[in-house]
């Protein structure tokens, strides 16, 4: 049933595409559904909650989690993007908006969130300018800038609440091999799934099996926090493969797909999303499963994406 649940708001967004795409509708206004319908229930979260700001994660109310809230929140920034440099219409209204959902993330305390809409940023804009002598600038202004934002967090009391603390135990994981709880259980997850593929390697274990192998170890039907090694265990070689050739492609053609603006915005957001399977389970979440469909639409058909 949860994986049920969690595939049936793919398949409706799926047929919605479908749906704009064969009528001849603009898909910009999809983008644009996403971000303003996002930014309505993030007001909502955001307003039933005001007592509690600053005081811990926030969303689990709406939505089941709060890991999920800020990850819509992200998402929409993600279309925020889309209509701010293909589009460029409305070009402040985004802005504003997507600056609200990036409050959304941070009160939703996700680090995943909090990092990926600010990677994307700075792959937008290296892309744009990887064959001009600004690139060299647009990477020292940029480690500035993400140098000076961690500064910021972890020394502002109210942003320290919100993510800083975990983004802080992040850096020190990796520089003073200091985890919290946190990155030592997923550290586990990646670790049973890889220990435990026995002879099943070729078709995996079975929709959803790390979940329920492995509940008895976290006490809970949770998944494995890793988009490699979760289809690994569940669907095997050939699921991975499945999954993951198409990427494969498109880094050999990195080059060629830079070419035209709509392809560099998805490419970066493409490359953060492939990133960020190390840390999360792409292959269930809708809204990711659509920005990569649209990126291999434009590549591998070579469709003009304004128009698409």
């Amino acid at each position: 049933m949860v994986v049920i649940e969690r595939m049936i708001p793919g398949v409706f967004i799926g047929m919605a595409v479908f749906q704009s795409k064969n009528r001849g509708l603009n898909i910009s206004s999809f983008f644009a559904g996403v971000v303003i319908g996002m930014s309505v229930s993030a007001f909502i979260v955001i307003l039933s909650n005001i007592g509690s700001l600053g005081q811990g994660r926030i969303g689990s109310d709406f939505y089941g989690s709060d890991v999920e809230f800020g990850a819509l929140c992200c998402y929409a920034i993600f279309s925020s993007f889309i209509l701010i440099f293909i589009y460029k219409k409305q070009i402040f209204l985004w802005i504003i908006l997507s600056m609200f959902l990036y409050f959304g993330v941070l009160i939703s305390g996700t680090r995943k969130s909090t990092i990926q809409p600010i990677l994307v940023l700075f792959l937008i804009i290296f892309f744009k300018n990887l064959r001009s002598p600004k690139i060299l600038l647009v990477i020292l202004f940029s480690a500035i800038a993400i140098i000076g934002a961690y500064y910021l967090f972890v020394n502002n009391e109210i942003l320290y609440n919100f993510v800083g603390k975990r983004i802080e135990s992040m850096f020190n994981s990796f520089i003073n091999n200091n985890e919290d709880g946190s990155i030592i259980e997923r550290k586990l997850m990646v670790e049973l799934a890889m220990d435990n593929m026995g002879n099943r390697f070729i078709l995996g274990h079975g929709i959803y099996s790390f979940a329920y192998d492995f509940a008895y170890v976290f006490g809970r039907e949770v998944y494995s926090h890793n988009n490699y090694t979760e289809i690994l265990y569940c669907y095997g070689i050939v699921g991975f493969i499945i999954f993951y050739w198409k990427y494969l492609y498109a880094f050999l053609h990195l080059k060629n797909i830079l070419k035209k603006t709509s392809n560099y915005v998805l490419a970066s957001i493409f490359v953060v999303l492939f990133i960020g399977d190390s840390y999360s389970i792409t292959f269930l979440q809708p809204l990711a499963i659509l920005y990569i469909s649209l990126f291999f639409e434009n590549l591998l058909k070579q469709n003009d994406f304004l128009r698409f």
